[in-house]
Order: structure tokens, then C-alpha cells, then sequence
């Protein structure tokens, strides 16, 4: 939900109590009366019941009903109806479907924490609005002291919405990680720390267990700690952020490291990467390598094992210090670097990988069968259809498979989701369209691979 949407929806909530608050103090307890309190809190008497709803005067016929016990009801299916607008919409389900039931810590936490605010704000407005019954202010008064605790109310609101969508991101960042193969993550404290985040700094921890406020960041207001996501050995990869660059950076950094521990530690180096390689060859021409040679050949010897691999290694370390065999000793490390490289490749895949539309359209065939002419379903009257008995759930389920290895955001009015894929073609995802009940997807392609652009309509 986007800022406008959110501002219309919550001047409409704030109007709707005010009003009614008014309304009620107009009917029952006009100002300048001897005692407001004993108006709002006393029964209404039988010609003032025609004020009331119909259902309502039918229910309570003839018994005891208070002006204060019309209003709070109301005011309580404001606040109900209200908080109902901002319960997980499809969208961010379809969003964290693919995580399976990972999602379900977020969302049990999401839902019980908006319970927990919908709540509070239920206690401070009645509690706010007894104190004002108790002083016997009057309607002007009452309505300007309701106003601004309505107002800071949806304030609170939209802190804990930004709180969690960025709760949910990190979520999905850290879950995307695992899917990648890392197990373990650490939290990294900047600045002045609580003994809580000190206890955490630098600790190893599965990301299966990971938990937003139990063991992962944050963990009270203000919080700066960060998380950093960690190979079996403790050396950290990734900073989990929303910052991709910085990612990309470290992986670059950490090859760049690896590389050139390679060529000053040689066979002490427990890692080889085609860069390190390189360099060492580049040595050995540049006629610097005497002494890597000599390195190499002792740490042979001081560290011999019986098996073919090593004995030959240590044959060609010794042999290197004669001229021209120097450059050849390093064909084994070659093959390793170019196995590492691949390695290294698979590592940092989601920035190097080009992702394309009709690398999932082949995956989805046998599900939504896609015809000659690079369309999908049936044709209509101005796009294509498909055929459902749910078509909210065919078309969430259409896009998930649809949009894999894009870079999901929403669209700018707020009214769907759009993913861009790396040759920059997009689909864009519409639960709400023009067509009731009628969900809608988008294909925009920019180069041209068995499908094409088209609009999907998904109908019953």
C-alpha cells in the first residue's frame, strides 16, 4: 500500500469516529448542560431512541441504554475495520509462498503484532474518551483532544507497516541466502550497544532459527545491528542488505583476497583461484619465482603424504627449480582454479546469471501449455485467457512460477507487482482489474525467445 492510499484510508477512519462522536454529544449532551457526564452515562429516554438505528431501537425495546454505550461499539468497529485494511494483502502472500513455511514466523508475527496495535488503540482512545466524558468537556474540546490521539495513533500504524515490510525483507534475504546452500549467519553491532546485542555480536547462528527480536536484528527501537551471513568456516560472505552493490563488492573483495594469499603463500594456501594462478605463472616468466619455488618445495617435504597426487606434486616442485619446468608445475593448479571458478560462480550466481522470462516459460509448459505463436491460454477479445475454478489462485500461482530469478517491486500506484528480469522484460501482476474478479498478467518481452507480449486475463 503506497502513502496516498494509506493517508485516504486513514482520514476516512479519523472522520468516521470524529463524526460520530460529534453526532452523539449533538443528540445527547448538548453543550452548557448542567452535567455532560450524567447525559453520556444515563438511559435515553424513549422519545430521544428515535436517534438511534432501527435494529438497535427493536433490540433494546424498553431497557436501560446509554449514550456512551451506543458510541463505544462503534467506535470499536471503526478501529476493527480499519486495521482489516492492512492484514497481509495476496500480493505479499504470493510474495513469501515460494519460501514454503518459513513464511510462517513472519506472518504469525506480523498478525499478532497488529492485533497487539489494533488493541492499544481501541484502549487509548476509549480511555481518552472517558477522561473527556469524566471532565464534562464540551463537544469542541473533546473532538480537538480526539482528533490528536487518532492522529498519533495512525502514526504508531504506519512505524510498525514500515517496521515490518522491512522485517519481511530481511526475512526473505536471509531464507534467499539458505536457498543458496549457507547454513549460518552472525549479527555485527556498530556503535554504542545494549548488553543484549554485545551478548550476540560475532555469534554463529542457523538461519533455520533465525527470529526477528530473539535472534536477529532488530532487537529493541533504534536498533543498528546488521546481519552477516557466514561459509562453514566462519568467514563472512554477505552483508544482508538492501544494498545489492555491497554484496557484490564483498564477493568481489573476498576473490580478490583469496587470489592473492594464493601467489604469497602457494601451497600454504588451502584455496586457488584462476587469478591466483595466473599470477603465479606471471611470476615464474617475470623470473621472481625462485623463491615461491623454494617455498613450495618445503612445504612439500615438511608436509609429504604417500599418494600419487602428492608425490607427483612434490616431482614437479622440485623439477620447477630448474629453467623453463618452473611454469609447468602450476597445470594442476589450473584445473583447481578453473573447478574453484565454477564454485565461485555458483556463489555469486544471482548477480552473474542473466535471468530471462523464457527460462520459466519452458519449466511451466506442461502446467500453462503456451501455443505456436508464443500466447498462453485461449484467445479473448483483446488478450489471452486461461480458464479457472480459482482464478486468484491460478494467477498467483501463474505469476510465482512466471516471475522466478526477476527482481520483484511494486508498481508505482500500489496496485499490483511488477518483476524485472536481467535482459529487462518484466511481468506485471494485478489481483484488482477492471474486469471484477478477473486478475490480469502482463508480459513484456525485450527480446524476442517463444513467447511474446501479451495480457492475461484469468477468469472462471
Amino acid at each position: 500500500m503506497n502513502d496516498i492510499v494509506f493517508e485516504k484510508i486513514s482520514e476516512n477512519f479519523k472522520k468516521s469516529i470524529l463524526d460520530e462522536i460529534a453526532y452523539t454529544y449533538s443528540v445527547f449532551a448538548l453543550d452548557n448542560t448542567e452535567n455532560i457526564l450524567s447525559k453520556m452515562k444515563s438511559n435515553i429516554i424513549i422519545p430521544d431512541r428515535k436517534f438511534l438505528d432501527t435494529s438497535l431501537q427493536r433490540k433494546i425495546k424498553t431497557d436501560l441504554i446509554f449514550p456512551y454505550d451506543v458510541l463505544v461499539p462503534k467506535i470499536n468497529n471503526f478501529i476493527e475495520e480499519f486495521y482489516k485494511e492492512f492484514d497481509l494483502s495476496l500480493t505479499t502472500r504470493t510474495q513469501l509462498s515460494k519460501y514454503g513455511e518459513r513464511s510462517e514466523i513472519f506472518v504469525k508475527q506480523f498478525n499478532e503484532n497488529l492485533k497487539k496495535s489494533m488493541d492499544n488503540t481501541k484502549n487509548i482512545i476509549l480511555k481518552e474518551l472517558n477522561l473527556q466524558i469524566l471532565q464534562s468537556n464540551d463537544t469542541k474540546n473533546v473532538i480537538s483532544r480526539m482528533q490528536n490521539i487518532l492522529t498519533k495513533r495512525i502514526t504508531s500504524l504506519n512505524s510498525f507497516l514500515t517496521e515490518s515490510a522491512g522485517q519481511m525483507k530481511q526475512y526473505m534475504l536471509l531464507w534467499d541466502y539458505q536457498d543458496k546452500g549457507f547454513k549460518y549467519y552472525q549479527i555485527k553491532t556498530n556503535g554504542d550497544n545494549c548488553e543484549e546485542c554485545n551478548n550476540l555480536d560475532g555469534k554463529k547462528l542457523l538461519i533455520s532459527e533465525g527470529e526477528i527480536g530473539i535472534n536477529l536484528p532488530p532487537f529493541h527501537p533504534n536498533c543498528d545491528c546488521i546481519i552477516q551471513i557466514i561459509d562453514n568456516n566462519g568467514n563472512v560472505v554477505f552483508n544482508v542488505t538492501n544494498e545489492e552493490k555491497e554484496n557484490d563488492t564483498l564477493s568481489e573483495l573476498n576473490y580478490l583476497q583469496t587470489s592473492i594469499k594464493q601467489i604469497v603463500l602457494g601451497n600454504y594456501s588451502n584455496d586457488a583461484t584462476l587469478l591466483g594462478t595466473i599470477g603465479q605463472i606471471a611470476l615464474g616468466f617475470l623470473g621472481f619465482d625462485l623463491p615461491a619455488d623454494i617455498r613450495d618445495l618445503i612445504y612439500d617435504i615438511t608436509n609429504f603424504k604417500l599418494t600419487p597426487s602428492h608425490a607427483l606434486q612434490t616431482i614437479l616442485d622440485a623439477a620447477s627449480l630448474l629453467p623453463v619446468i618452473g611454469s609447468l608445475k602450476y597445470s594442476d593448479e589450473v584445473i583447481d582454479a578453473a573447478k574453484k571458478t565454477d564454485n565461485l560462480a555458483d556463489s555469486i550466481k544471482y548477480t552473474n546469471k542473466i535471468s530471462t522470462i523464457s527460462d520459466n516459460v519452458r519449466k511451466m509448459e506442461k502446467e500453462y501449455p503456451i501455443n505456436a505463436n508464443g500466447y498462453f491460454g485461449k484467445k479473448g477479445k483483446n488478450c489471452s485467457v486461461i480458464e479457472s475454478d480459482d482464478p486468484i489462485k491460478t494467477s498467483a500461482d501463474f505469476y510465482k512460477n512466471l516471475s522466478q530469478g526477476g527482481i520483484e517491486k511494486p508498481l508505482p500506484n500500489g496496485k499490483g507487482v511488477q518483476t524485472i528480469f536481467d535482459d529487462g522484460s518484466r511481468v506485471i501482476y494485478r489481483v484488482k482489474t477492471s474486469t471484477p474478479n478477473s486478475p490480469a498478467i502482463e508480459i513484456k518481452i525485450t527480446i524476442y525467445s517463444g513467447v511474446k507480449k501479451q495480457k492475461i486475463h484469468f477468469v472462471k
